[in-house]
């Protein structure tokens, strides 16, 4: 859900569509919300940067656009995604 509000966030899809993947999750009874607490800011970086295609400290990302379709982003910074996860995580 964080990959799908990020792409809400940068316009690459319809809030509808994000609306609609969070609706099928609740309905289907798939969790949508975090149900523990949140590594610090730094520790969620570093537990980022631990993934495969993570790279002198950037990310690559996979964002869904419309169904069916995902967009590759590459090059993130991986302090950007963790504050977005951080924003979505602890509404």
């Amino acid at each position: 859900l964080c990959a799908l509000e990020m792409s809400v966030e940068q316009e690459l899809c319809l809030p509808s569509y994000a609306s609609e993947v969070h609706d099928f999750l609740h309905r289907n009874g798939m969790k949508t919300e975090f149900p523990g607490g949140l590594p610090g800011k730094r520790a969620l970086e570093k537990l980022l940067l631990r993934d495969k295609k993570a790279s002198s400290g950037r990310l690559d990302l996979i964002l869904p656009v419309k169904p069916g379709t995902n967009l590759l982003v590459q090059g993130v910074d991986a302090a950007e995604v963790a504050a977005g996860m951080r924003r979505y995580l602890t509404r």
